[in-house]
C-alpha cells in the first residue's frame, strides 16, 4: 500500500519539504486505519510545476475515485502547495507515472 503526495516544484527545497510534511500528516490523520501504526505504508513524494497543475490533479483523481487531502498554507495566501492520498496500490497508482520523484542535489561542505 503506498500513499502518494504530490508537492509543487515552483516552491523553494525548504518549503517542498514542509508542504508534503503537512499534506501526508493531513491525509494520514483522515484516512490511515489503525493497523498503520504497526504496518507503515510505503510513502511516495512526487513533484508537480505549478498550484493550477495541482489542482488539475485533484480533478483527476476525483474522476478516477481517489480520496486525498489538499493542503493550503496560510503563509503563501493560502495556496494550495501539496496533495496527499488515501492508501492507495496496483493499477491505481499508474496516474502517477508521469510525475517525477521529488530530488534535490544538495551540496555537501
Amino acid at each position: 500500500m503506498y500513499i502518494y503526495v504530490v508537492v509543487r516544484s515552483d516552491l523553494t527545497v525548504a518549503q517542498q519539504a514542509v508542504q508534503a510534511t503537512h499534506a501526508a500528516i493531513k491525509a494520514s490523520r483522515s484516512f490511515l486505519p489503525e493497523s498503520a501504526i504497526e504496518n507503515s505504508p510505503n510513502l511516495v513524494i512526487v513533484n508537480i510545476g505549478s498550484e493550477k497543475e495541482l489542482l488539475s490533479l485533484g480533478e483527476e483523481l476525483v474522476k478516477l475515485g481517489i480520496r486525498f487531502c489538499l493542503f493550503q498554507e496560510e503563509d503563501l495566501g493560502k495556496e494550495n502547495t501539496a496533495l496527499a492520498t488515501e492508501l492507495i496500490s496496483g493499477a491505481t497508482r499508474r496516474v502517477f507515472r508521469k510525475y517525477k520523484l521529488l530530488y534535490h542535489k544538495l551540496k555537501l561542505e
